[in-house]
């Protein structure tokens, strides 16, 4: 701000300043008044007024408006968003991108375009003469209003229907949510295990006001049963608001939801906090029906009978159609983020990353400054591991004939179109993979198959999956594999230690491999010339693998506290903004490979902590990569 005052040494700034005894800073400017307190109307209304620079509340926008005085909003949170665009609409002001006031070059210009177009001026005036021409004062609107329900009482007739409202409905009704758009063929019959088709045309008008089913899954094995289930699932849900619709040219983020290619779907979310995250911010939403489990990835020898990955290749379908069709929702096809959570994170790295699926990058998103940036996606807790790795870690536990395998399979991977083979071993290692990961043991990304460099936001919850382990977990299951002697003692060993925290870190071991699957895939990223911002969710109350997704989507959701609705408000704002700028927030530093450094997410209201950069991410479990 005091670059910009420099820049305008004719031109009087009066600014409400907390502690303007403060004032070193602009004592060398003598344009520069500084108060902790200001009469802002009795200020607006004062003709040498020509310009008002606010975060756009709703006073001041009415204020500026009433006094025809043009205005510039750098809209920081809440309704200043939708504010700032009230103004645009009306044409007396510019909104600012509040990450872009460091760069004092741009906002001399948007200052420098209010004060010498006269059509700002104009405007603010004719909205101004529209407010005093109102036939009703607000007084005379009160009274009458007092004598009406003095009158006739209580009558619903008179009540305003927007009290039944939630906030977001409120001051959301110009969002749009179109669902059920087929992007191919039902997958029935003799298409039931084939790869997607186009979507035959219809005639008249089609209902897009209820959600489609979700896709057929094993809902006994996920706490999140689908209501409605159908194989005529293939649909994407597309969230936009009007003003999206008018420009045509809105950052969109395209969801991939997780649970495995075996449960979970595109219609199971909160509708209002997906409006309030990504639609009320100028962020297009998609979510996409694929197939699972057995209809996503039967597999045969060959493709004869069944084509490897029909649920990839659904992915990639609806990825076709959101870049043919997005312009008639509002959206840039050159401004996509793929985002995913979980094993939907896994796929998203994949598919913003390859070069075979995409060589013309039609579906990555492009960054358009004058940096050149690399396109970007979004990933929490992707399933991906390095292939090596994985091999070494069989070879090491003396399961060779595994390693010896999986090393045969990376031989044949360049045949795959996606590289989600098949394993047949019957070692209880594969049938693990196959439960839990779904047979994803040759999608781990090793660091040369970052074809492209990418912006990447990719994180983690502090506990994962550290819940109580079961007899019939993974884990249990791994003392079968490893073939101890004394089982039943190597068993109740690690139950005791684990239910006493004698463990060290005391992470199981899919949360383990959690902590190495994400640095890696970051670091990755960073060595292959990309950038990647890595975060560390840190909620003691709530920390395990789904928790901080219910304040992006509502899943899974339970009661905030205070410095939980910090976070959740921290949360919409950090990801809508990495959608729209790659950047997620100016206090976020871009992962450094020496110092594994991150973003701490946690608010905690009694002792002041605050999101901040920390170093050494996980590095107990993780700390291996440091040297990568």
């Amino acid at each position: 701000m005091v670059k910009l005052f420099e820049q305008f040494p004719d031109i009087t700034f009066i600014w409400k300043y907390e502690k303007p005894e403060e004032n070193d800073f602009v004592k060398h400017l003598d344009n520069v008044h500084l108060s902790n307190w200001l009469p802002q109307n009795d200020i607006l209304g004062d003709p040498r007024i020509s310009l008002f620079i606010t975060h756009g509340g709703a006073g001041s926008v009415f204020e500026s408006a009433m006094n025809g005085v043009p205005v510039l909003t750098i809209p920081m949170f809440g309704d200043q968003m939708r504010n700032a665009k009230i103004v645009e609409r009306h044409e007396f002001g510019l909104e600012y991108f509040k990450l872009d006031i460091p760069k004092s070059d741009k906002l001399v210009e948007a200052v420098k375009k209010i004060l010498t177009d006269e059509s700002y001026k104009k405007n603010g005036k004719k909205v101004a003469e529209l407010f005093a021409s109102r036939p009703f004062s607000p007084q005379e609107k009160l009274v009458k209003t007092i004598e009406i329900a003095g009158k006739f009482g209580a009558d619903e007739r008179f009540r305003n229907p927007g009290r039944n409202l939630t906030l977001v409905q409120y001051y959301n009704l110009d969002i749009l949510l179109i669902t059920k758009i087929p992007f191919a063929s039902p997958p029935l019959k003799e298409l039931r295990f084939a790869l997607p088709r186009p979507p035959k045309p219809w005639s008249g008008i089609r209902d897009a006001t209820k959600y489609g089913p979700a896709c057929l899954s094993n809902s006994s094995t996920t706490k999140s049963p689908q209501k409605w289930v159908d194989e005529d699932c293939l649909h994407v849900n597309v969230f936009t608001n009007e003003d999206c619709i008018k420009s045509a040219n809105c950052a969109v983020a395209f969801y991939v939801h997780g649970g495995g290619l075996q449960f979970d779907s595109a219609v199971m979310f909160n509708d209002s906090l997906i409006i309030e995250s990504f639609a009320s911010r100028d962020v297009i939403f998609i979510t996409v029906g694929f197939r699972l489990g057995i209809f996503s990835h039967l597999v045969f020898e060959g493709d004869d009978v069944v084509h490897k990955n029909i649920g990839i290749y659904d992915l990639l379908a609806g990825l076709e159609f959101m870049h043919s069709e997005i312009r008639f929702f509002g959206g840039n096809k050159s401004h996509v983020t793929l985002y995913g959570h979980s094993y939907g994170g896994g796929i998203a790295v994949q598919l913003a990353t390859s070069k075979k699926i995409d060589p013309k990058k039609r579906m990555q998103r492009q960054m358009e400054d004058e940096d050149h940036d690399p396109p970007g996606g979004i990933i929490r807790d992707g399933i991906l591991f390095p292939q090596e790795t994985m091999i070494d870690f069989l070879s090491d536990t003396g399961i060779h004939s595994n390693a010896t395998i999986l090393r045969g399979i990376a031989q044949q991977r360049n045949n795959w179109p996606v590289n989600v083979p098949v394993l047949t071993n019957d070692s209880v290692i594969f049938k693990l993979l196959e439960q839990y990961w779904t047979i994803l043991a040759n999608c781990f990304i090793a660091e040369n198959e970052f074809a492209s460099p990418i912006r990447l936001l990719i994180g983690t919850t502090t506990k994962e999956m550290d819940m109580d382990p079961k007899p019939e977990s993974p884990t249990h299951q791994l003392f079968v594999e490893f073939n101890f002697q004394n089982i039943d003692e190597v068993r109740q060993k690690f139950y005791d230690d684990w239910n006493n925290t004698r463990l060290g870190f005391n992470h199981k071991f899919d949360t383990q491999y959690m902590f190495q699957v994400i640095p890696y895939t970051a670091l990755s990223n960073v060595k292959n010339g990309g950038i990647s911002y890595l975060y560390s969710y840190r909620n003691p109350k709530h920390p395990f693998h789904t928790d901080d997704l219910s304040y992006l989507l509502g899943v899974h959701s339970f009661e905030p506290d205070d410095n939980e609705k910090q976070i959740g408000a921290f949360y919409r704002e950090m990801f809508s903004t990495f959608v729209k700028t790659g950047v997620p927030d100016n206090h976020f530093e871009p992962l450094n490979a020496t110092l594994m450094d991150y973003l701490y997410i946690d608010f905690d209201n009694e002792t002041g902590l605050k999101p901040h950069m920390e170093n050494d991410y996980e590095h107990e479990v993780g700390g291996k990569f440091r040297a990568f």
